[in-house]
């Protein structure tokens, strides 16, 4: 579950349950995936220069990997080998 692939279709069936009800999605999904960002950007911002593993579950792999990609302060390696 650890790969692009999986990734895609999460993303395709996210997309689809925001088509069925967006505000449902946005206060169940959205919210959740902007809390977990924030909580993991304060775990950087309080262990500067440590590494820190974030287990997530595989539905907010893409989400995280989107997010995290392309930041100039943190090396971000997925999907682990």
């Amino acid at each position: 579950f650890n790969n692009f692939e999986v990734d895609n279709l999460v993303k395709k069936k996210q997309q689809y349950l925001e088509d069925l009800n967006p505000r449902v999605q946005s206060l169940i999904w959205t919210s959740r995936n902007q809390l977990m960002i924030f909580r993991i950007q304060k775990a950087i911002q309080e262990n500067p220069g440590k590494k820190i593993l974030c287990t997530v579950g595989m539905e907010h792999n893409y989400m995280l990997y989107d997010f995290f990609k392309d930041s100039d302060d943190i090396e971000f390696i997925y999907p682990i080998k």
